[in-house]
């Protein structure tokens, strides 16, 4: 029995996407004579063998409960101390088996095994594995219809063996790209914390990627606008500049580049745009956004615990690095200016600054001003 270009194509698409497995293994399960097959990311301890990850053809999944009640469970022999002990099991570096040639000369096993796979509905099991780490392996275990015990035969297990190089390289890919995207995730979670607009946009203006505070920049702003995924300013002048900015960056002039939206407005937009290229070798942008009329506003919180200072005195240093002065933040706080200039003092003193200015230099130039605290 070859493999045929087809169920090759599906197998190799699974890498992308865990759904597309379903359709292989009922192609599978017809080639191979059996009722229903599995695929399995297995992590072999020192007393046992726990699944990690599953996908299952259409009659496992139909038959779930009871497959896990009495097959995909630490109670199985496979999966539990007497297989991992047994000379040649699923943690040796065997790549074809089946129940009969594992449990050959464990009989009282191998009728253990049975009565739990008939109960289940399923027949006689094997399989085709190999090791993606130390600790991890992937397997393909099918099963036989209920009452058919019989073995591999030969052309099975040919099947098994051509189809095997496949399945790693398939697997190994899925490993890949799931690493790869959980940097990714990782990276754009951690963009959300900082105080700053960034996104990714090509050439024409296509958004790619945009964090948290360019989300909220461009909802404010008076001279931004995100129409259908493309970032654009509302003003036809300023949406000239926008496109020539990020044009001139992509194509690599100067760098790094910079530039105003709305020059003249209340809510002018400050933009930094950097050339480079994706993993395709296509032309992106980085942008990066600030609206120089909002405020920074740090956590009160988070002040005293960077400067050492008490509650009140971290509220005081929040209103003033958020614009305000002495005076408001005293009506605000129910607190005299008198006593408001005390702890302005004290705030000094403890922060090395000599004035109000240097104090909002110190606040400005701390991790507060560029990151931001959100909840995920």
């Amino acid at each position: 029995m070859q493999l045929d270009s087809d169920l090759l194509a599906k197998l190799y698409a699974t890498a992308e996407d865990d759904a597309r497995w379903m359709p292989v293994l009922d192609q599978l399960c017809r080639k191979l004579n059996a009722a229903s097959a599995v695929v399995q990311l297995l992590e072999e301890g020192a007393s046992s063998i726990d699944t990690l990850w599953a996908a299952r053809d259409t009659f496992s999944s139909a038959n779930a409960l009871e497959h896990d009640r009495w097959v995909n469970n630490a109670d199985n022999p496979r999966l539990g101390k007497p297989l991992v002990a047994l000379p040649g099991g699923m943690a040796s570096a065997m790549m074809i088996g089946s129940d009969i040639r594992l449990f050959a000369d464990y009989p009282a096993i191998l009728s253990q095994v049975r009565e739990r796979i008939g109960r289940a509905g399923l027949g006689q099991a094997f399989w085709a594995s190999f090791t993606l780490s130390p600790e991890w392996r992937f397997s393909l275990i099918l099963h036989r219809k209920a009452g058919d015990y019989s073995d591999l035969s030969e052309a099975e297990e040919n099947t098994l063996r051509e189809l095997l190089p496949h399945l790693e390289q398939s697997a190994r890919l899925a490993s890949s790209l799931r690493a790869k995207q959980s940097r990714v995730d990782v990276l754009e979670k951690t963009l959300e914390h900082v105080e700053i607009g960034m996104l990714l946009c090509s050439p024409s203006l296509e958004i790619i990627f945009a964090n948290a505070m360019a989300a909220e920049l461009i909802a404010r702003s008076p001279a931004l606008a995100c129409s259908g995924n493309r970032l654009a300013a509302r003003d036809t002048a300023d949406h000239a500049r926008l496109s020539a900015l990020v044009k001139a960056a992509a194509a690599g002039e100067g760098g790094s580049i910079i530039d105003t939206i709305d020059p003249l407005g209340e809510c002018p937009v400050h933009l930094r745009a950097v050339g480079s290229f994706d993993r395709h070798g296509k032309r992106i942008v980085s942008l990066y956004i600030s609206g120089p009329a909002h405020p920074v506003a740090p956590d009160p919180s988070e002040i005293a615990r960077l400067f050492n200072l008490t509650p009140a005195e971290a509220r005081l240093t929040a209103a003033i690095g958020a614009g305000r002065t002495v005076a408001e933040y005293a009506e605000e706080a129910g607190v005299t200016v008198g006593t408001a200039r005390n702890q302005l003092k004290q705030v000094l003193s403890k922060t090395c600054t000599g004035r109000q200015a240097d104090l909002v230099r110190v606040l400005s130039g701390s991790i507060l001003s560029r990151t931001r605290t959100r909840a995920n």
